[in-house]
C-alpha cells in the first residue's frame, strides 16, 4: 500500500488525523472545555475546513466529550465500590467539593481536584509520578481517606464532618449538603 503524502489526502483524512492526534495527545484529560476548544482548533481553523460537514463534526466532537465522562463516571462507580462505599456518596462529595471540577483547587490552594484532598495531609497516599489533579488519582485516594474515616467513626455525620473539617464536632452542615446532592 502506497502512503500518501499531504497533498494526495482528501479533506476528510486531513481532518480524522487531526481528530485522533487530539484525542491521542489529551487521552485521560476531563477538562472538556479545553479539549473541544483543541478539536475545534483541528476542523475550523484550519483554511481547508469544509463548511457542510461542520454539523457531522460536531456530532463526533460531542460523542467523543459523552464517551470520556462515561468512562469518568464508571470509574468513580468502580472505585468506591472497590472501598466498600457507595458510588452516590461519593459523587455527592464530589459535586459539593468541586463541582465536578477536577481542576478544583480551594481552601486557598490546599485543596485539590475532585475530591478536594490537601497534598500536605495526605501525600504519602501518591505513588510516585502520581498528581491529585488526575482524576483517578484524587477519587482513589478521596475513597481510600473516606473509607478509613468511616470505618474509625460510628456514623456517617461524624465521618463527613471528619472528612470536611478534619474533625467530628461542630457544625454538621457539609453533611447535609452532601445527602441533598444524594437525593
Amino acid at each position: 500500500m502506497k502512503i500518501k503524502t499531504k497533498k494526495e489526502k482528501n479533506e476528510k483524512e486531513i481532518q480524522i488525523e487531526r481528530v485522533r492526534a487530539c484525542m491521542a495527545r489529551y487521552k485521560g484529560y476531563t477538562n472538556n472545555t479545553i479539549f473541544l476548544s483543541y478539536l475545534y482548533h483541528a476542523f475550523y481553523a484550519c483554511p481547508t475546513a469544509i463548511a457542510d460537514k461542520r454539523a457531522e463534526d460536531r456530532i463526533l466532537i460531542v460523542k467523543t466529550v459523552q464517551a470520556e465522562e462515561v468512562k469518568q463516571k464508571d470509574y468513580i462507580e468502580e472505585t468506591a465500590e472497590s472501598y466498600g462505599i457507595s458510588p452516590k456518596l461519593v459523587k455527592a462529595i464530589i459535586e459539593v467539593e468541586s463541582g465536578g471540577n477536577a481542576n478544583a483547587v480551594g481552601d486557598d490552594g490546599n485543596s485539590i481536584g475532585l475530591m478536594q484532598i490537601q497534598p500536605r495531609y495526605h501525600a504519602q497516599r501518591l505513588k510516585d509520578g502520581e498528581s491529585l489533579l488526575d482524576p483517578k488519582v484524587n477519587v482513589r485516594v478521596g475513597c481510600e481517606i473516606l473509607s478509613e474515616i468511616m470505618d474509625k467513626y460510628g456514623t456517617l455525620d461524624e465521618a463527613l464532618t471528619v472528612y470536611n473539617a478534619g474533625h467530628d464536632t461542630g457544625d454538621r452542615s457539609y453533611a447535609n449538603r452532601v445527602y441533598e446532592e444524594m437525593e
